[in-house]
């Protein structure tokens, strides 16, 4: 155990990667990396150290453990952004549980290039992911990344949730009036009736 310890320094020191400091108290676990994988569906901006062509990805992640990462890096996807943002709107609204291996053939199936030329496999120790979009997952998360960089973030974003624009102006004296209306009426039908009201 001690001699893959020795290894693993020295590779990492000819790389010139450096390990996050363990949180006080915590001991590393002996033949376990120290690293958390990612969350599959998401989609996260990121800084592998162990890069040969593209040393920040943002990946769309298939699957994540301990060791391995398989992802689809939009860096790759060129003109076909688009044609990976239609499916992740897909895969969202077909409200199914969602694996890796079930975003891979989904893809396969309806876009085979996008696997084809973007799919990658990283050494999850050597990556390092802010969270930047929900991607397929339907549960929102509250540490996403407002100021994002990326146009496809952005404009995947905004079709995930967009931004409600409250289009009814009215003073406060008006909104109060038709709460108190609503809270009066008797039957669904007068409910209709002032919802429509506000809506003119």
């Amino acid at each position: 155990m001690a001699v893959n310890a020795l290894y693993q320094a020295l590779i990492d020191k000819l790389r010139g990667i450096e390990r996050a400091p363990l949180l006080p108290g915590k001991r590393p676990i002996p033949g376990q990396p120290e690293v958390v994988p990612f969350a599959p569906g998401r989609i996260y901006k990121s800084i592998y150290s162990n890069y040969k062509h593209d040393p920040r990805p943002l990946i769309f992640i298939m699957s994540s453990n301990m060791f391995y990462t398989h992802a689809i890096n939009v860096h790759y996807l060129g003109g076909l952004q688009q044609t990976m943002m239609r499916l992740i709107l897909s895969m969202r609204r077909s409200n199914k549980p969602l694996t890796g291996m079930i975003m891979y053939q989904f893809m396969k199936l309806r876009a085979p290039a996008i696997p084809k030329i973007a799919y990658r496999v990283y050494f999850t120790r050597y990556l390092r992911g802010k969270l930047v979009s929900d991607g397929v997952s339907q549960i929102p998360s509250p540490e996403i990344s407002m100021f994002i960089t990326e146009p496809f973030v952005r404009a995947l974003n905004r079709l995930i949730r967009p931004r409600v624009v409250n289009k009814v102006r009215m003073t406060q004296e008006e909104a109060d009036r038709l709460v108190s209306e609503m809270e009066q009426a008797t039957t669904k039908a007068d409910q209709i009736i002032i919802g429509r009201r506000i809506t003119r």
